[in-house]
């Protein structure tokens, strides 16, 4: 099975003062370079769920899971995590029970956070959770937990390490790369840097595995989401390893491959940083891309600053690996709001003038959260 249906979107960006101008887009920044956007579309059995990363990984370990005849399917993440919300979704197409310990890495008490967005999700395909306090090693408490279904049950548990980033997960990324380079030679691309946010290291683990499996003269850039730069460095290298050594490669990747930038992970792991909505903001309003508020949206944000900075050198050919999370989107709203300057609680008097709008007879919006975005998008045309 094709680890993914791959689009790119060629973008060529010219010098002006404020202004990233292509064919399709005008964003604020300054350089002059080439991007293409990779975007990961979910698939695994005909199942196509939302842009996101951790399908590649979870297509490499639901097959080992049914290889080894497992009824149960235990992973971990973060309250929002879109690995463990992809972990249900595949387990309820393959016919397995799937549980869930979700950590408050946040400490967020807001409705939406714990019960929406993914959570919902991981209810609607079926899987059952409990929840972990922040700072246990939860992977150990994911043994604990499988061990006792296993002794007490007679369950036959596959377990998969937060974020799916083991070395088996890790084959999904590296497969991405012999894809990429595939498409590349098909559209003759060369290209000089490829992007991503990198957390749990899986993705860029894989990726410089694949890189470097290659041959692949590529510059590989993670823009970091939690961690700081030499602990998120280490752990991707030393998983990067472990991926090298299961595709029989010891040895092939070393330490000055792995190169993180963490300057935009902002207060700490899922919360947006400011730069982070507006990277979410530009790309949504001006190529009607979602990018999420944990992942995708610092990445995008390092890249835009990159971009500002000069860091990237003229004509230099660049993909921003897009890996998807948009679904956590809906769940922080008050950052979004507070960033177009608009207090929660006058939500529902600003849709109102939004309303009275006579080019909006047609589009009624409420106070949802939804509708609230469409209002705020058109706003910027009447204030």
């Amino acid at each position: 099975m094709s680890s993914g249906m791959i689009a790119l979107v060629l973008v060529q960006v010219e010098t002006k003062r404020e202004s990233l101008v292509s064919n399709r887009i005008i964003h604020r920044t300054i350089s002059m370079i080439f991007f293409y956007l990779k975007l990961l579309i979910d698939c695994i059995a005909h199942i196509h769920i939302h842009l996101q990363s951790s399908i590649l990984f979870a297509e490499w370990l639901m097959a080992e899971a049914v290889e080894e005849g497992a009824d149960y399917v235990m992973t971990q993440g973060a309250t929002q995590s879109n690995h463990a919300r992809q972990t249900a979704a595949a387990c309820a197409k393959l016919g397995m029970k799937c549980h869930i310990l979700l950590e408050d890495r946040t400490g967020s008490e807001d409705p939406d956070y714990v019960d929406n967005g993914n959570v919902l999700l991981d209810d609607l395909f079926g899987a059952t959770r409990e929840k972990r306090p922040a700072g246990l090693d939860m992977n150990a408490e994911l043994e604990a937990v499988a061990a006792q279904y296993r002794q007490e049950l007679g369950k036959k548990v596959y377990t998969i390490v937060g974020g799916g980033s083991n070395p088996t997960g890790a084959l999904g990324y590296v497969n991405c790369v012999y894809e990429m380079i595939h498409q590349f030679d098909e559209q003759n691309l060369d290209i000089d840097h490829i992007c991503l946010a990198t957390g749990s290291s899986g993705t860029q683990a894989g990726l410089v595995t694949g890189l470097k499996a290659t041959g692949s003269n590529i510059n590989l850039l993670g823009f970091g989401t939690k961690s700081a730069k030499e602990a998120q460095e280490n752990n991707v290298f030393n998983l990067a390893k472990r991926t090298a050594d299961k595709i029989g490669k010891p040895g092939l990747v070393e330490r000055a491959d792995v190169v993180a930038d963490c300057s935009y992970v902002g207060e700490g792991y899922g919360i947006p940083a400011e730069s982070t909505i507006e990277a979410i903001r530009m790309f949504a309003e001006l190529e009607g891309l979602l990018l999420d508020p944990v992942y995708s949206g610092k990445g995008a944000a390092g890249l835009i600053d990159y971009c500002r900075k000069g860091h990237f050198k003229k004509g230099e050919k660049v993909v921003f690996l897009h890996t998807g999370g948009n679904v956590s989107m809906v769940i922080y709203r008050i950052s979004c709001l507070e960033y177009f300057g608009i207090a929660a609680s006058d939500v529902p008097s600003f849709v109102e003038r939004i309303n009275r709008l006579h080019f909006m007879d047609t589009v009624r919006c409420s106070s949802s959260y939804d509708d609230l975005i469409l209002s705020l998008v058109l706003s910027r045309y009447v204030y």
